[in-house]
């Protein structure tokens, strides 16, 4: 059977050997931003992204990760774990919370050390799959004034990967 998710995976890692031909993701606001999205600062309910879900699965637990852990896991859950680009020493915060069984957020936070290459985030973003998670009508009027879907990888490439 098929995985669904295989060509936003693919597409993702394109992106991400772009940005390490750049030097390090850090340097990318429109990369910072996807990662650091954290649904509480917008008033949604528990609220992901596919892309930044796929982006953290690459960039901190991948084999080439850039960003490595500093120190053991933390002690609470929904506690921040520090981490540091092994490519720039550019500073991250690595934040998860579980909601349910099926149900985590997980963010991180990057504190550039170097100027940006990537042009800057703007909203709405492109995504490709997009946001799950729990809620109602406004959350979605709100999601879709943060992000809009679009059907061809290509384009969400290209966002993601535009230059300053």
């Amino acid at each position: 059977m098929p995985d669904a998710m295989q060509p936003l995976r693919d597409s993702v890692a394109a992106v991400h050997e772009f940005y390490m031909k750049h030097g390090c993701p850090c340097r990318f606001p429109r990369f910072r931003r996807l990662v650091s999205f954290d649904f509480k600062e917008h008033g949604l309910s528990p609220h992901a992204l596919h892309e930044q879900d796929e982006f953290l699965a690459l960039a901190v637990r991948g084999k080439k990760a850039v960003y490595v852990a500093e120190g053991g896991p933390p002690a609470r859950m929904g506690d921040a774990w520090h981490h540091k680009c092994s490519r720039c020493g550019a500073e991250a915060m690595l934040e998860f919370e579980e909601y349910s069984i099926i149900m985590h957020c997980e963010r991180l936070v990057v504190r550039p050390t170097l100027d940006d290459l990537g042009a800057l985030a703007v909203t709405p973003s492109p995504l490709h799959w997009g946001p799950y998670g729990v809620g109602d009508e406004s959350d979605r009027k709100a999601l879709d004034s943060l992000f809009r879907q679009v059907h061809d990888l290509s384009e969400f490439e290209s966002f993601m990967t535009e230059l300053a």
